[in-house]
């Protein structure tokens, strides 16, 4: 099952995954902080308690017109730096962080960067909060490069948590949409 919510814009996920561990996800793209998104992931198991290897992953191959600057990643998580195939003055940068400890970071092939973590899932749910910066050149930001900025907005969203950048997203999507009416027959 999946929804997008018109309340909030926040899409929301469950499944069952081969018929072993129940999946719940939550994905925001922050209203008011423009280059954040968080998604926050639900994991219990339906019968017994299972180990798994929960893999966060960005990957250059399923680039279309990109041309791969660099990728990589550090102490704290993942990036990719891409720009647009024939656009050299433009470029972007991901950062990505999951929100758990004793995870590793690896590079394959010069073009996936991997964040791993192994995970001991049981009846009662493990949470996992993941933030992600992504900031273009056409984007007004501080001083720095692209990716250190990605960096800044993952370090402030973590350093914030969650539950108040959930809170500070709904009020900054109620105040823009405060006079908004839609109706579904």
């Amino acid at each position: 099952i999946q929804n997008m919510s018109l309340q909030n814009g926040i899409v929301s996920t469950e499944l069952t995954w081969l018929d072993t561990i129940h999946v719940k996800i939550e994905v925001i793209a922050h209203k008011q902080i423009v280059p954040l998104a968080m998604v926050k992931m639900e994991l219990s198991t339906i019968d017994d308690d299972i180990d798994i290897t929960l893999q966060d992953v960005l990957n250059f191959t399923t680039s279309q017109r990109g041309t791969l600057k660099d990728i990589g990643s550090d102490d704290k998580g993942i990036y990719i730096e891409v720009s647009p195939k024939n656009v050299d003055y433009s470029s972007a940068a991901i950062y990505s962080r999951l929100d758990i400890n004793d995870t590793s970071y690896h590079v394959e092939n010069g073009t996936s960067a991997i964040n791993e973590a192994a995970l001991h899932i049981s009846k009662t749910p493990t949470v996992i909060n993941k933030y992600v910066g992504i900031i273009s050149s056409e984007f007004k930001h501080d001083d720095g490069t692209e990716l250190d900025n990605a960096k800044r907005v993952v370090d402030f969203a973590q350093d914030v948590g969650r539950e108040q950048l959930y809170d500070s997203h709904n009020k900054e999507w109620n105040e823009q949409f405060k006079e908004t009416n839609i109706f579904i027959p």
